[in-house]
């Protein structure tokens, strides 16, 4: 998917998860911070949990610092992957 495409889809589910399961997006903060604190992801899922996370938040420059926190773990478990 090409990246406008993909940003838009990306935000477009959002918006309908929050007005149609609101608590989902409460488990799925709960579920970052768990990882974050964590340090490292475990997991292929985790992976694709926190990289949704991160066309989430790309372009927004308020984000830096989570995006850059973020990043690192991916880099991480790409790291082990290889």
């Amino acid at each position: 998917m090409q990246p406008e495409a993909r940003k838009c889809a990306v935000h477009a589910l959002a918006a309908a998860t929050s007005a149609h399961y609101p608590d989902f997006l409460a488990k799925e903060a709960e579920r970052l911070t768990k990882i974050k604190t964590r340090g490292s992801i475990r997991g292929e899922a985790e992976f694709y949990f926190v990289r949704h996370r991160i066309d989430l938040l790309e372009g927004d420059p308020r984000q830096e610092e989570e995006l850059r926190l973020l990043y690192e773990l991916t880099d991480r478990f790409e790291g082990k992957r290889k």
